[in-house]
């Protein structure tokens, strides 16, 4: 084999073997639902990991409770699938301010001054986590379920101006389907840790 060639050949297998390697994500920093909370600003697009009651009613939470009172003192939505079309997105857009850059035509002209933030990416929940979960969701008994997530946290001041793959731009008030939400984890993995009365 002549030297280009062999060049050549070497180069395209160098090539293939670095785009087979896999990106591993950080690792999850252990936090709690409180710290979560408090601190959301330093834990916002951070893979994280967290303990806390199984909620479902309506739509998928982690909680913690107060011991003595048993209300509900942090409320934070689970997702289990990532907005794919979503590329960038800046967390810290109201709805006024937003509706004033289009009601003026200036939206365009801003997108460049705007300081963007990629979403960390999050592996896709193995199916028979997602079965698991939404098995004990259907269960209509009053028993706590303790669980350990892992995922993305996500948390808006304010609301989203989200940048899509194709180019539009878009505005959510927050997260869910509803979207209300302030806060949320999208979810890689969740394990039933235990069930008490």
């Amino acid at each position: 084999m002549n030297k280009p060639l062999t060049a050549i050949f070497v180069a395209v297998m160098l090539q293939s073997n670095i785009s087979q390697v896999e990106i591993r994500p950080p690792s999850p920093i252990d936090v709690s639902l409180l710290d979560l909370q408090e601190h959301a600003d330093t834990y916002n697009n951070c893979r994280i990991r967290v303990r806390g009651e199984y909620l479902a009613y309506g739509q998928h939470g982690i909680v913690m409770r107060d011991a003595k009172t048993g209300n509900i003192l942090v409320d934070i939505l689970l997702e289990y699938r990532d907005d794919s079309d979503v590329d960038k997105e800046y967390r810290n857009m109201s709805t006024q301010e937003y509706l004033k850059l289009v009601s003026s035509g200036d939206l365009e002209n801003a997108l460049s001054g705007i300081p963007w933030l990629t979403p960390l990416p999050v592996r896709p929940l193995p199916a028979i986590q997602r079965r698991a979960v939404y098995k004990k969701a259907k269960q209509k008994d009053d028993r706590s379920v303790d669980i350990l997530v892992v995922g993305r946290f996500d948390y808006t001041k304010a609301g989203r101006l989200l940048l899509q793959r194709n180019g539009t731009v878009s505005f959510s008030e927050g997260f869910g389907s509803a979207p209300t939400w302030s806060d949320r984890i999208v979810v890689e993995s969740i394990y039933i840790l235990k069930e008490t009365k």
